[in-house]
């Protein structure tokens, strides 16, 4: 969800909708900004629809409810990692335009290579850890470790900052 509608920001830049839109009295920064709202908001209501989903799929299989704040905020520690993916297909909006969409989910796919089949390959724990799935706790089963969700948080401002900056300075580059 959040690749996908973040990467419509190049897709309308692309089709030459981006003129009309920036043509009135918005910035570029603040065009791309509301449109960020949308995988950030979006993106951690899905996660916490997900926890109560699956806190109440434990709680029917005879589980208790006790559980169910637990699992949502598990869900959640999963947020600044999907922001990390926003914040990519970002930079390469403001700096790659013509790869975003093709990258941005070609980095996808090779996360989820490395997560499927990474144990199975043998791969070194330090390359399965930089995938920021797997970076993050593994709430409730493992304790909560605030330094990687922080890290990928930082990460993730940091790709959108870049992304953001060089989208308002650059040119605009339709297809």
């Amino acid at each position: 969800f959040a690749i996908q509608t973040t990467v419509t920001m190049r897709q309308d830049e692309a089709s030459g909708i981006i003129e009309a839109q920036l043509a009135g009295a918005v910035s570029r920064t603040r065009w791309a900004l509301q449109r960020l709202l949308i995988p950030a908001v979006g993106s951690a209501v899905l996660l916490l629809l997900s926890g109560v989903a699956i806190g109440l799929g434990y709680a029917s299989a005879g589980g208790g409810t006790d559980l169910i704040g637990e699992l949502v905020v598990a869900a959640l520690t999963y947020w600044p990692a999907v922001l990390l993916l926003t914040g990519l297909a970002v930079f390469l909006f403001g700096w790659l335009p013509h790869f975003t969409v093709g990258g941005s989910w070609a980095v996808l796919a090779a996360m989820w290579i490395l997560v499927v089949s990474g144990d199975a390959l043998h791969l070194p724990s330090v390359v399965l850890d930089a995938v920021p799935f797997t970076a993050t706790p593994h709430q409730p089963v493992e304790p909560m470790v605030w330094t990687p969700v922080l890290l990928l948080g930082l990460v993730a401002v940091g790709l959108i900052w870049a992304g953001v900056s060089r989208f308002a300075r650059r040119d605009i580059q339709t297809d």
